[in-house]
């Protein structure tokens, strides 16, 4: 690694390191006003989220929807793409895995589940595709496309629940709620340690593997470099050879198809049955995790387990300091909001720091010249 990557990669991560401070600062500030202990908040908050195996557990099954979106997020970026319609490819791709798991739940255990998955992973890719296409085609602003098919994409999610000739189970009384059957056992993610308060499943690994496998495929792979070649000049890659058009349309399918493992995960390992809402805003808190993450893989990762452990945590300090779990989404935004504030510094620094380097390597073989 060059000087000038390790010192960009110390200050990043400083800047986050500071990011992190302010907000447990805020909190501290906020759980006062309510005239609640800080110690006791912030405990409840590490209890909740890191305190027990079922919390750990429950961290690690949040992160996992997010760090799917916030790499959903950041391949459409690469690309010069912004797609903010992971909440939409979410319930598309969650909805075709359930449905498939309900369709194959007679084959064996690995087959029917892997099936699942990719409905899921082709339902979120064919609605980001979607928006890909009205940009590629009508030169729609895919900002536009992706937030509207959000809620179109949500709308045919909660359909397919209140319809008993789509997905809805059987009505039996007029208490019936609207929801999917119960998904069979074999369709399900596993439990990644079994007969365990920890209700961490396979989701994790799934992600944790396609962080590995997108950083290899921009970093290491001519797709890769195409993409990046792409976000950085288009006309420069048109004139390289690279199609914009198709390019387009398969970079977003294959963020809404990250996007779309976001809800087959929650759907196949948590919830185990589609329902309306089921989705506590996945699509948009994951964008938030790419921001925090500078958009590399392996930030994604790291930023995805410290939103997932304060969404965890929220839960218990609600319940352990009466304080609202409202309070977490202050401390997200706070989180936010000091790293857009310290990124422009950043950047600004660094680049001062380069044109004095190179300053002063012009100068001094001037200099030298001069004394002979």
């Amino acid at each position: 690694m060059s000087a000038v990557r390790l010192r960009r990669s110390l200050i990043i991560v400083g800047v986050n390191g500071v990011a992190l401070a302010l907000a447990l600062a805020a909190t501290a500030g906020i759980v006062a006003l309510y005239d609640k202990p800080v110690g006791a908040a912030l405990k409840a908050l590490y209890e909740g989220s890191l305190g027990s195996a079922f919390a750990l557990g429950t961290t690690l099954n949040k992160a996992t929807p997010l760090l799917f979106v916030a790499l959903a997020f950041l391949v459409a970026q690469r690309a010069g793409l912004v797609s903010i319609g992971g909440e939409g490819q979410l319930y598309v791709g969650g909805t075709a895995a359930v449905a498939a798991a309900l369709a194959f739940d007679g084959l064996p255990r690995p087959l029917g589940l892997v099936l699942a998955l990719v409905c899921g992973f082709a339902g979120g890719g064919l609605w980001g595709a979607l928006a890909g296409w009205l940009r590629a085609r009508f030169e729609v602003n895919e900002v536009i496309a992706t937030l509207l098919l959000n809620f179109v994409g949500i709308a045919v999610s909660n359909l397919t629940v209140q319809e008993p000739s789509l997905l809805r189970e059987p009505v039996t009384d007029s208490a019936s709620l609207p929801q999917s059957p119960l998904l069979a056992q074999v369709v399900r993610l596993p439990r990644l340690v079994q007969d365990s308060p920890n209700r961490v499943h396979l989701g994790i690994v799934l992600a944790v593997l396609a962080a590995v496998g997108v950083g290899v495929l921009l970093r290491r792979t001519v797709a890769g470099f195409r993409i990046r070649m792409l976000g950085h000049n288009p006309a420069m890659a048109e004139r390289a050879g690279v199609n914009v058009a198709v390019m387009v349309v398969l970079v977003m399918f294959l963020s809404g198809g990250l996007a779309g493992l976001a809800g087959t995960s929650v759907l196949l390992g948590e919830q185990y049955r589609l329902q309306p809402e089921f989705s506590p805003g996945f699509g948009f808190d994951g964008i938030a995790v790419a921001l925090l993450a500078r958009s590399t893989p392996g930030g994604a990762v790291a930023a995805a387990l410290l939103f997932g452990a304060l969404r965890a945590g929220g839960l218990r300090l609600e319940a352990a300091v009466q304080v609202p779990q409202a309070l977490v989404l202050v401390v997200q935004g706070v989180i936010i909001l000091a790293v857009a504030a310290t990124a422009y510094w950043v950047e600004r620094t660094l680049r001062a720091r380069n044109t004095v380097e190179v300053a002063g390597a012009t100068e001094q073989p001037a200099m030298v010249e001069a004394t002979a």
